[in-house]
């Protein structure tokens, strides 16, 4: 089995790849870096001359050989190498008839909970919003974003979960993204403590992103303190970057996001890579197979048995077109054997 194309294209926020084999199975991957599609598309280019012809079985191999040529790394070739490596797991999965996460080393759970991720709302608007989901028969929840924290209102903070706490219902998971990496977030760790009091008399299940993204020492201390579980990483790439996080003890619950870190291989590692205790939430959007994938080996106390695998946020929330997009090009190229060796960045049907 050989390598006979990688193409491209971009759906919103979200970039997504077909590798081509000769025998005609394609392996579908998804980067998922927010701005910059067009500069994870140029490095899938330029790796494309690499990687035809050669096996898409050899993973690890063709992860080593991308990651280490790439004099300048960051969240674009992360990206990029997260593309390709979910594909080439999904080409694996596909060649031996296997799901990839017994491939992984096997599955802890046969089954996982999704949560239903969603703007933050005046408190009207987020209670009604949390009850027309709840009905759609999710039970955990996150709010994130929108006017909590940003209209420098305590109070307004507060009711904002309180009035989600209330749509949810007090059986309900529900979880709270500040979405601190914001450009103009304008708060520090007295803020962050001071809110994450107030989160636990709502039964709030984890504060993500309450701090600027490089604020270390402040994750540590709000950890120290905090009555509610910490979680964060989703901006973080590459073990290297987490190793001193965790190291720290700055989270209780980590996130890599799995198309951007490095993929599956590199996510794997990530959970891998310090002793102590914490569990791993492993942050996904429209992919169901990666989400299913990942339902695999990892030890028992940093397996989180609730996922974002919905992300009712972003602008493919009610139909999202990448995916569906995607699955449609692949059935079409094993359908008619057309040459695909033209890449086909950004098909108009896919923006």
């Amino acid at each position: 089995m050989r390598i006979e194309e990688v193409e491209w294209f971009q759906a919103g926020r979200w970039v997504y790849v077909l590798v081509h084999c000769e025998d005609g199975t394609i392996g579908l991957g998804e980067g998922g870096i927010h701005g910059y599609p067009e500069a994870v598309g140029g490095v899938l280019q330029a790796w494309r001359t690499y990687l035809i012809g050669k096996n898409p079985l050899q993973i690890e191999h063709h992860w080593q050989f991308l990651y280490r040529n790439s004099h300048f790394r960051g969240a674009v070739i992360g990206s990029a190498l997260s593309a390709i490596d979910i594909a080439l797991w999904d080409i694996l999965g596909k060649a031996t008839g296997q799901p990839v996460g017994r491939l992984l080393g096997g599955r802890y759970r046969e089954r996982v909970a999704p949560y239903a991720s969603l703007l933050m709302e005046e408190p009207v608007k987020m209670r009604d919003r949390l009850s027309e989901v709840k009905s759609q028969g999710f039970r955990a929840f996150k709010i994130g974003w929108g006017p909590f924290g940003r209209a420098l209102d305590h109070k307004l903070d507060e009711a904002i979960v309180k009035a989600a706490r209330d749509g949810a219902g007090p059986k309900s998971k529900l979880f709270v993204d500040a979405g601190a990496s914001d450009a103009y977030w304008p708060h520090g760790l007295k803020w962050a403590l001071r809110t994450a009091e107030m989160l636990k008399d709502y039964d709030v299940g984890w504060f993500e992103e309450a701090l600027k993204p490089d604020a270390i020492d402040d994750f540590v201390e709000l950890r120290r303190q905090s009555p509610v579980p910490i979680a964060g990483g989703e901006v973080l790439t590459r073990r290297q970057a987490f190793q001193p996080w965790l190291t720290a003890g700055a989270f209780d619950i980590v996130q890599p996001d799995v198309t951007k870190c490095g993929g599956l291989s590199e996510q794997r590692r990530i959970a891998q890579v310090q002793p102590q205790s914490f569990t791993l939430d492993q942050h996904l959007r429209q992919r169901r197979d990666v989400a299913q994938a990942q339902v695999q080996p990892l030890p028992r106390d940093r397996m989180d048995a609730v996922r974002g695998i919905t992300d009712q946020r972003q602008p493919l929330r009610r139909d999202p077109r990448g995916m569906v997009e995607a699955q449609r090009i692949a059935r079409a190229r094993r359908c008619r054997g057309a040459d695909t060796r033209a890449p086909r960045p950004c098909p108009s049907s896919a923006r």
